[in-house]
């Protein structure tokens, strides 16, 4: 398709509206997802998607084929309601939706928003096989990524046909998530990434093209400013910045959140980043009182409703609320349990069991200890953490049991 400026103007009436109507079905559908109505929003692309299906495309007229851009965001849709119902094999089913959405952008014509997509697949595909404990594959895949991503400078931000808002706003996200990751790999793994794709960026780059892409309030805007919150409050600690450093990406965060608060009211991955952002400020009250806010809204996500216990806890424990945080720890078990899950069940009792012992709650942290050994007859393969665990649980039911012999170092 013609991409300079008179093509643009010169689009078919027809063309433009139905790209404006598969626009504001992905638009709306992000904006349902980001506001936890997550069935709702795969509802609306499948409709979508069977809209498109009945049309004759006219390719030669700049029409396209979206039915792999709505599997691509469909992908993202069941990875979010996967990972937050906790339903098995939610990996699985996404790489099938990644792998049909790749599938389906074949037929479209060739222009750079289907390049840009079908690098997207091959990205996500790959952080999902590292979620699925295959770093080599997974790594592979992401750096595969480059072979469609490498043209999007050149050709996406550029972009002048009536499609540039979305292609120039899908590129940005796409190469700055790219190099963002690379920067993440261990010096040896960056410099052969390097030498195996020819790429040059590196986290500046990532940071500077995310920040593009969310200032420039495009249809990926939202996902831009999430992944730079998760930056700027929770990974820029980890690598060792200064206060100073930490204190500008701290104000870039709050921009960010300020804008979602506005955007998108209700959000909860936006609630969920301000959370984290209270805490990393020091406001710990703030963040409880976040977290507690979006209790309400998660009750039927069990991972979400895992992932609010758990912070609850860490932030009450920063505050010695020993027994509100052994709550907490208990409150997260009791969410795992529900859905038939045992990794991590054994650390998070005796967290509990230590934080309930400390606030003198005996019962209730003899009751927390037992859930946590009753884990020693289940036949799994535990992680480290959940081995150590369940050892120092079982040293704890020594000394109960005989203090003054585990005080002179017997049994």
């Amino acid at each position: 398709m013609p991409a300079d400026a008179d093509a643009a103007k010169a689009v078919d009436p027809e063309v433009e509206e139905r790209w404006g109507k598969d626009l504001r079905a992905i638009e709306e559908s992000i904006r349902l997802m980001l506001s936890n109505h997550l069935q709702e929003a795969e509802d609306l692309l499948a409709e979508a998607t069977a809209d498109v299906a009945k049309r004759e495309f006219r390719f030669d007229a700049g029409d396209h084929d979206m039915r792999g851009c709505f599997s691509f965001v469909n992908a993202l849709m069941s990875l979010i309601n996967g990972l937050a119902s906790l339903e098995n094999n939610q990996l699985d089913i996404v790489l099938e939706r990644v792998r049909l959405a790749d599938d389906q952008l074949t037929a479209d014509s060739d222009w750079p928003g289907r390049t840009v997509l079908r690098g997207l697949c091959n990205l996500v595909a790959g952080v999902v096989e590292i979620m699925q404990g295959m770093p080599s594959r997974g790594v592979w895949h992401v750096l595969r990524s480059w072979f469609w991503l490498r043209t999007l400078e050149s050709e996406a931000l550029t972009f002048d046909g009536h499609e540039r808002g979305c292609v120039r706003s899908t590129a940005l996200l796409a190469l700055g998530v790219f190099n963002l990751f690379v920067s993440m790999l261990p010096p040896t793994a960056m410099k052969a990434a390097g030498w195996a794709t020819g790429f040059s960026g590196g986290r500046d780059v990532a940071l500077s093209q995310l920040r593009a892409c969310w200032e420039e309030g495009g249809i990926q805007a939202p996902f831009a400013g999430m992944v730079l919150i998760g930056f700027c409050v929770d990974v820029s600690s980890f690598l060792g910045e200064l206060r100073q450093e930490r204190a500008a990406r701290h104000h870039m965060a709050k921009e960010i959140l300020d804008w979602g608060r506005k955007d998108y009211p209700g959000a909860f991955f936006f609630a969920g980043l301000e959370a984290g952002y209270l805490a990393a400020e020091r406001d710990l009250e703030g963040a409880l009182a976040k977290l507690d806010e979006i209790r309400v809204s998660v009750e039927k996500l069990p991972a979400f409703l895992f992932l609010v216990s758990v912070r609850r806890a860490t932030f009450l424990l920063a505050l010695f609320q020993w027994q509100a945080a052994g709550d907490a720890f208990a409150d997260a078990v009791k969410v795992y349990q529900g859905v038939g899950r045992r990794a991590l069940c054994p650390s998070l009792s005796l967290n509990s069991h230590l934080c309930y012992s400390r606030a003198g709650c005996k019962e209730r942290a003899a009751e927390m200890l037992d859930t946590c050994l009753a884990y020693q007859k289940e036949k799994k393969k535990w992680s480290p953490l959940d081995k150590v665990s369940l050892r120092q649980a079982e040293a704890a039911r020594r000394h109960a049991q005989d203090p003054a012999g585990d005080a002179n170092g017997r049994g």
